[in-house]
């Protein structure tokens, strides 16, 4: 179903982990010890965990921003503080912002 483990991409992982955990069988069995398909790629995971971090912490800086009343992207961009762009730059960790925000895969 998902194919060679080393060819999937992060989001077949969180899938494979979304459809796994909702398919726990209700009594435990002797099933077999998982092969290296059924392992998780912590790497993956990890990685798409950093994102999202990146992410979400980006999206609370543009968030102060909106309860300000900013409601267009050129208002944020016009008022966000020296501060504020060293915090994103930070983030992005020398990433450009649209990889960090968006999903390009």
């Amino acid at each position: 179903m998902y194919g060679d483990a080393r060819s999937l991409t992060t989001e077949d992982w969180v899938e494979r982990l979304h459809h796994d955990v909702l398919s726990v069988p209700a009594e435990e069995s002797e099933a077999p010890l998982a092969d290296d398909l059924d392992r998780l790629n912590y790497a993956a995971l990890e990685f798409e965990m950093e994102r999202t971090r990146k992410r979400l912490a980006i999206w609370d800086i543009f968030l102060g921003y909106m309860k300000s009343g900013a409601q267009d992207w050129d208002e944020i961009r016009h008022a966000l503080s020296a501060d504020d762009l060293e915090r994103i730059t930070a983030i992005c960790d020398g990433l450009p912002l649209r990889d960090v925000l968006l999903d390009l895969d």
